[in-house]
């Protein structure tokens, strides 16, 4: 806690929202943002252009929210809870078609991996934004 000028006592920024941001930053923004670019650049996969763009406004918008809670505003906190659930139940969905398709070959494991770390991931990100020192610190920087 830091005294300001008015004597209350503010939150300081928590540990934790530092790792969380930068991991949702980079693991829900940066690289799918490159997997879909790196997809989209092959000429042996062809990715419909609705896909490419929403996938990759997706991705921008998670690292825009990522920085938008790491500044303390409980807007971009709960954007950032919003996209990355939203990432991460599509992530989920689409490994769940893939299972379920004849073309799930040797990438079932792979796929069933993926979803475990989504629905890791989702759990993680509502467990740490909705702790009640962390929503203080974002209640805090409210007006």
């Amino acid at each position: 806690m830091v005294e300001t000028q008015n004597n209350r006592r503010r939150i300081a920024k928590p540990l934790g929202l530092y790792i969380i941001t930068i991991f949702d930053f980079i693991a829900v923004g940066v690289v799918p943002l490159f997997s879909v670019v790196w997809v989209a650049r092959s000429q042996e996969i062809e990715l419909p252009f609705v896909a490419v763009l929403t996938s990759v406004g997706l991705a921008i918008t998670t690292m825009a929210s990522a920085i938008w809670a790491w500044l303390g505003d409980n807007a971009g906190r709960v954007l950032l809870l919003a996209l990355v659930t939203l990432s991460s139940v599509l992530l989920i969905l689409n490994n769940v078609l893939l299972l379920s398709s004849d073309n799930a070959g040797t990438n079932g494991i792979r796929s069933l991996g993926w979803i475990f770390r989504a629905v890791f991931w989702i759990g993680i990100n509502w467990w740490y934004f909705n702790r009640a020192q962390v929503v203080a610190y974002f209640k805090q920087n409210a007006v």
